[in-house]
């Protein structure tokens, strides 16, 4: 890591909210911390993300990217395409680069420890999402921050609104668009509470299907869902479940090219083209629950500022979601402007300091 300015002193009261643990800055004074001030060796980060370069991953990369510019700092964007050999290869590359910090995306539990470890000792910083990098003992490596979905609330939402959707006494039959476990982290922890709403008796899984091809999620799920399909007569499935929207797109073209519109489909994950899709098959694409995707960018960039400045953060952070029924939806609406119907929507209010406009002020001169 390369050597930079003496790091202002900046007094700064974080308080740690007793009620869902919000925390937030206050009192903080406007002085941008000298690090940042450095234009001759501008803060310099990498963003990996291993997920393909579908609509949730370009908009996160693109909000790191374009508050990186405004800062003044340098961000280097890297998409693995779910490739693990890749991914590990790009994270010890940029481990050897001079990075000042590295925002690592869905990396997988197996090795996200022995990967991240070095990187930590060697002083850069760290902030992950939807990564476990825990020991053998299963305690996380100090000083990262661990950025999630609230996948527990997204999941509950969703098989909340399916539940409606049915007659209230028998269980809903769900075809359940998923890949696990262990195939990612987000995907585990909204089966978590899936699999507590079938112990309840409120929903039969029918089938689960999901991917084998990772260049291709949507094309290759709506081929098995379209396979799968004639085994089940009109009225033994109900809803098609995506824990993931590029899994319920390929679910729900394959319903529609297969006649099949009596299966109503609900999924986890929400992006402009799910909202077209919601808005052009309203009595198939029902619901949809998520956050708007550039917030996970939004909470890596303010908590990567946060550790460059010596300010605390926590070990763990959750980005709050919202469920976005189809009949909310205006002709015009999409993802941002969804706070005109969605209250709450787009906002995150967490890890702000008063330096931060003045640092974009800065570069904007």
């Amino acid at each position: 890591m390369k050597k930079k300015g003496f790091v202002a002193a900046i007094v700064l009261s974080v308080t740690l909210a007793l009620s869902g643990g919000t925390v937030w800055a206050s009192e903080a004074e406007n002085e941008i911390p000298a690090i940042f001030l450095d234009e001759e060796n501008p803060v310099k980060i990498a963003a990996i993300r291993n997920l393909t370069a579908d609509d949730g991953t370009k908009l996160l990369m693109q909000t790191m990217t374009s508050m990186g510019e405004a800062w003044g700092w340098e961000v280097d964007t890297f998409i693995t395409n779910g490739d693990d050999v890749l991914f590990q290869e790009t994270v010890t590359q940029a481990t050897q680069k001079d990075y000042d910090a590295i925002f690592i995306s869905h990396g997988k539990e197996e090795y996200s420890y022995e990967l991240l470890k070095p990187i930590v000792d060697k002083g850069i910083k760290v902030v992950t999402f939807d990564t476990i990098a825990n020991d053998a003992e299963g305690n996380p490596i100090p000083g990262v921050t661990a950025i999630a979905q609230d996948d527990l609330a997204m999941a509950d939402l969703t098989l909340s609104r399916i539940c409606e959707l049915g007659n209230g006494t028998d269980p809903v039959k769900v075809m359940k668009l998923w890949y696990g476990p262990g195939g990612a982290p987000a995907l585990d922890r909204r089966n978590i509470t899936y699999e507590q709403y079938e112990a309840d008796g409120k929903i039969e899984t029918v089938t689960t299907i999901g991917p084998t091809n990772m260049q291709d999620v949507m094309g290759d799920v709506s081929n098995r869902v379209a396979a799968a399909l004639p085994l089940y007569a009109k009225g033994d499935v109900d809803v098609a479940w995506g824990s993931w929207d590029e899994l319920a797109k390929g679910g729900l073209q394959a319903i529609l090219e297969n006649g099949r519109t009596e299966i109503k489909v609900v999924t986890v994950d929400v992006s402009d083209v799910d909202l077209n899709l919601m808005r052009e098959n309203p009595d198939v694409f029902v619901a949809a629950c998520g956050c708007d995707q550039s917030l996970p960018g939004v909470a890596a960039m303010r908590l990567i500022a946060y550790k460059l400045a010596g300010l605390e953060t926590p070990d763990t952070y959750e980005v709050p979601v919202s469920l976005i029924r189809v009949e909310d939806l205006n002709e015009d609406t999409n993802i941002a402007n969804l706070s005109e119907v969605i209250e709450g929507w787009g906002v995150l209010p967490d890890y702000i300091a008063p330096w931060m406009d003045e640092l974009e002020k800065h570069f904007a001169e």
